[in-house]
């Protein structure tokens, strides 16, 4: 075991967040594997990967929002490491195998703080860990303290591998999307925030909440057809995506109604989202994009730890009240 240190690597790095990080969290978090014991199935395919690549760094690790947290590993010392600098954080980003030959000569990784130093890492070769909906959450990585290269053999050694790491998860993941908007749904808003809402109070952070109610969409679908209220519901969906910072988790509660949690926001910065939210709604209604006959109320609600309801659900009936 090389027992390289991972401790070095705590310093505070630009962090890359994947279009899909809401729906990628709620995934993992339903699956209950961080911060799970070791398991022999797990330790296996590190074992079979150290020894098939001959490298002496083996891990299998799962991406959580604020850090790399390692399953099953060979040839470190720790257990976790900061999601920002951290190359599984790269590697999720992508949907095929991961190469870095040389890292001191790549551009995201040279100053990276597991780089530098005489015996740091410099090849790097992971495959993303995907769950049943298609979703990165971790990865299969090996890597080495001396430049290497990776034939497209060795790469789909280490897809397989990969594959049966997926395979050990399981495939029995609820529905957290909305099908229509590829949203969040209801339960998937609940459960990242089952995790978000307590990292929030022992952080000290503030959350805020935005409630959208869509009017005219019965009108719409009475008078043209679901099919049409459903357009605008995806267009309305489409503007979230557009407005809304990569950490905001936007869902669809139920038919009309869509709600916004925002991670770490003060009042003032809930207040800016709505106008940008409203401004690219008026732009779209302007070019004929979205029917001018419905409109969005929106309500926000913010709480501060010392709120005595501080959760989803106190956030949602402050939103639901107006506040």
């Amino acid at each position: 075991m090389l027992g390289i240190s991972l401790s070095k690597s705590k310093a505070r790095r630009k962090l890359i967040l994947p279009p899909d990080e809401p729906s990628r969290l709620a995934s993992l978090y339903f699956l209950g594997i961080l911060d799970s014991p070791p398991q022999e199935p797990f330790d296996r395919i590190t074992r079979i990967a150290q020894r098939l690549f001959a490298a002496p760094i083996a891990i299998i690790s799962f991406v959580d929002a604020d850090r790399d947290w390692f399953k099953s590993s060979l040839g470190v010392d720790e257990s976790e490491m900061t999601r920002a600098a951290s190359f599984s954080s790269h590697t999720i980003l992508v949907h095929e195998v991961l190469v870095v030959p040389d890292a001191r000569a790549d551009m995201r990784f040279f100053d990276n703080p597991l780089v530098r130093g005489s015996s740091a890492v410099r090849f790097y070769a992971g495959c993303p860990v995907r769950s049943s909906n298609g979703a990165n959450i971790g990865a299969l990585s090996i890597m080495d303290v001396v430049p290497r290269t990776f034939t497209e053999g060795e790469k789909s050694a280490l897809q397989d591998l990969a594959a049966t790491v997926e395979h050990e998860i399981g495939s029995s993941e609820p529905s957290l999307v909305d099908e229509l908007t590829g949203l969040m749904n209801r339960r998937g808003l609940s459960l990242i925030s089952s995790h978000i809402v307590p990292r929030a109070s022992r952080n000290g952070e503030t959350l805020s909440m935005l409630s959208l109610d869509i009017k005219g969409l019965d009108d719409l679908n009475r008078e043209f057809g679901r099919s049409f209220g459903d357009s605008a519901l995806i267009m309305i969906a489409d503007v979230l995506h557009e407005t809304l910072r990569s950490a905001d988790i936007p869902a669809r509660m139920r038919g009309d109604d869509f709600a916004i949690l925002l991670p770490d926001t003060e009042k003032k910065e809930a207040s800016a989202l709505i106008s940008r939210i409203q401004r690219e709604i008026q732009r779209r209604q302007a070019c004929h994009l979205l029917p001018s006959g419905i409109s969005l109320r929106i309500s926000q609600a913010t709480l501060d730890p010392s709120a005595e309801d501080f959760s989803l659900e106190g956030l949602i009936a402050v939103a639901d009240l107006g506040s």
